[in-house]
């Protein structure tokens, strides 16, 4: 990174940290919205899951839930920018690097890449757990989910 070659590494440190720190604080918003979308599931649904790829439910849970979870995660992450500091450290990061001759740092929009940021590692984590609960159907938390993800995949099981 550019900015790490020009002696910021520990301003980057400090916002990669504060965008870790908001994106936990923005992960509680997402459980209403799988609550939703799980009891919206329907037969059809669990089937393609089932009948997809390994990460099935995972892309499932990915369509079905980025808007509304972007929409819940954009407030949660604006204001624990504010409460972390992030916003200070993009500025001290920002004013350091236009310091430099001829460069112009370019404006994001931050709060749109922490809930971005937030989403990514939401979705990590659940392509983590529907990895374990494929490889070990008892590791599901009801008996659904361990038909869901442990049943054979076959027509002759249906």
């Amino acid at each position: 990174m550019v900015l790490r070659g020009v002696g910021l590494s520990a301003q980057v440190d400090a916002l990669e940290l504060s965008m870790i720190r908001m994106a936990e604080a923005a992960a509680g918003e997402a459980v209403p919205v799988f609550s939703r979308a799980i009891t919206s599931m329907t037969i059809a649904d669990a089937f393609q899951i089932l009948d997809g790829p390994d990460d099935g439910a995972t892309e499932h849970f990915r369509v079905r839930t980025s808007d509304a979870l972007r929409a819940r995660f954009a407030p949660v992450a604006d204001e624990g920018m504010c409460r972390v500091g992030l916003f200070r450290t993009y500025e001290e990061i920002k004013t350091a690097y236009e310091s430099i001759p001829l460069m112009t740092m370019p404006a994001p929009d931050l709060e749109r890449h922490g809930a971005d940021r937030a989403l990514e590692g939401l979705f990590l984590d659940v392509s983590k757990e529907e990895a374990r609960i494929r490889a070990d159907p008892t590791a599901g938390s009801t008996e659904l989910m361990r038909r869901v993800f442990g049943a054979p995949r076959d027509d002759a099981n249906r």
